[in-house]
Order: C-alpha cells, then sequence, then structure tokens
C-alpha cells in the first residue's frame, strides 16, 4: 500500500510539475501575444500615417501635373500665336480676352505629356523666383501698375500713337528748316 501511495505521490508530482511547465508556456505565450499585438497596432498606425502621407502626396503630384499641363497649353497657344504673328507681316493686334484666358478642355490637357528634365526641382523654383523679382522690378522701374493685357495693350497703342504723331511733326519742322 506505501509503495502504492508513493507511486501515486510520484504521479501526482509530475502531473503537478507537467502542469506548472504548461501554466508557465501558458503565460509566456500570452506574453509574446500581448507584446505581438501591440507591435502590430503601432505598425497599423504607422501604415495608416504612411497611407494618409502618400494621399496627400499624391494629390499634391497631381495638382502639379495638371498646372504643369495647363502652363504647357498657354506657352504652346503663346507660340502658336507668335507663328501667326510673323506669319501675319507683324501686325499688332490686341490680345483678345478668349485666347489670353482660355482655359484648356480635360482632352486637351489629357494630351499634353509631361516634359522630363534633366534638372533638380529646386533649380527650376529659384528661376521662377528670379523671373518673378525681374518682372516686379522691371514693374518699378518704368511704373507700370496694369496687368490686364487688353488695357496694357490699349496704352500701348495710345503711346504708339502719340509717338508717330510727335515723329510726323519732327519731319515737318525738318522740312521746314
Amino acid at each position: 500500500v506505501t509503495a502504492r501511495n508513493e507511486k501515486v505521490l510520484a504521479d501526482l508530482a509530475a502531473a503537478e510539475q507537467n502542469l506548472q511547465q504548461h501554466v508557465q508556456a501558458m503565460s509566456q505565450r500570452e506574453e509574446k501575444l500581448t507584446s505581438t499585438r501591440l507591435k502590430l497596432e503601432k505598425m497599423q498606425e504607422v501604415i495608416t500615417k504612411q497611407e494618409a502621407n502618400v494621399k496627400k502626396l499624391e494629390k499634391d503630384r497631381d495638382a502639379a501635373l495638371v498646372k504643369a499641363r495647363e502652363l504647357q497649353f498657354h506657352r504652346n497657344a503663346d507660340k502658336k500665336r507668335k507663328e501667326e504673328k510673323e506669319e501675319n507681316d507683324d501686325t499688332l493686334t490686341p490680345p483678345s480676352t478668349e485666347e489670353s484666358t482660355a482655359e484648356p478642355t480635360e482632352e486637351e490637357l489629357e494630351a499634353i505629356e509631361p516634359v522630363e528634365v534633366r534638372k533638380e526641382t529646386a533649380y527650376y523654383l529659384s528661376k521662377i523666383e528670379r523671373a518673378k523679382r525681374k518682372i516686379v522690378d522691371e514693374k518699378k522701374r518704368r511704373r507700370l501698375k496694369e496687368s490686364d493685357p487688353q488695357v496694357a495693350f490699349e496704352k500701348y497703342m495710345r503711346a504708339q500713337s502719340d509717338l508717330d504723331g510727335n515723329m510726323k511733326q519732327i519731319e515737318a519742322i525738318e522740312e521746314n528748316v
């Protein structure tokens, strides 16, 4: 009987030790699971932030692409007007408000492909800033305040007619002298 009791006690001790090992293993797994869940939550937050950042950058890229296509459209239109002006014996005509403010259609914008450039964006941004400063300085120097092309053209034509009248007076005086 004592041998049987001892064997039952030994089996009971072994079972108890197995149970402790199992509980310990379960608690370690639970800790790993908890730390993995925390890492997963952090990674999901980072992914969410990155997705928002990517969406913002895509929106900025798309806006810049539309602006670049509009600029290219207006540049092409200006080039076309200059060529037509050269073909028409350089006669001056006022820039029509339709041409100068014409907005391109979606199809026209989609047809314009981006131009690949060799230099960095910063180079072109500084070039734009320099051009803007030059324009402001030139306007100050000339005391120009008109930004409307039609009004500026009318002023130009009045100045041209005044100059022509003065030149005729000078020629008349030279003929009399």
